[in-house]
């Protein structure tokens, strides 16, 4: 099972463990599936989750961004078949796939924060990772949160009506990742 005390912004507030036990817990795990991370790298990322209801990590193509999001969530909840979401939004096919490819990205974000809003997925860590994003795509899942009157925090979705903006649970952690070789891309 997930580390219950694991939720974003307040990733270590009942935790019997401390920080540098989670560190190194993660860091062995990697290790142990033939992934030596750099400490700081995981160290970073743990500030970045812990800080912020979104995580961007931004660099070269090939270069780990995905494996960590995904190595870090295992680390955390193996098994993890169904709390690790990844989506590839990085189509560059036609017009017409790209167009698909956007549907079925939101479709699989709009599922992962509802499965997650679940109150019985409570105690349960879930990951989101948003592969391959284009700069178009960070405004339109990372734009903008509001607390609602409900007392949820909610994703701001231009063109949605406020009461279809999408809650942000605390048991979910989405990181994107942006290519460097993608920057001057055509989108």
């Amino acid at each position: 099972a997930p580390p219950a005390w694991l939720n974003r912004g307040v990733l270590l507030r009942s935790s019997p463990a401390s920080e540098h036990q989670l560190i190194r817990h993660v860091l062995a795990y990697c290790l142990a599936q033939q992934y030596e991370l750099p400490a700081l790298l995981v160290i970073d990322y743990l500030v970045a989750i812990k800080s912020s209801p979104f995580v961007l990590l931004f660099g070269p193509r090939g270069q780990g961004k995905t494996e960590l999001v995904r190595l870090f969530a295992q680390a955390l909840t193996a098994p993890f078949d169904d709390q690790y979401t990844y989506v590839n939004c990085g189509v560059q096919f036609d017009q017409t796939a790209v167009q698909f490819q956007d549907r079925f990205s939101w479709i699989k974000f709009n599922e992962t924060l509802e499965t997650a809003a679940n109150p019985a997925n409570t105690g349960k860590l879930f990951f989101l990772c948003l592969d391959r994003l284009r700069f178009s795509d960070v405004a339109a899942y990372f734009a903008k949160t509001v607390r609602g009157a409900d007392g949820h925090l909610r994703l701001v979705m231009r063109g949605y009506p406020a009461d279809r903006w999408p809650i942000l649970p605390p048991n979910v952690i989405i990181t994107g990742t942006l290519d460097a070789d993608d920057l001057h891309a055509p989108q």
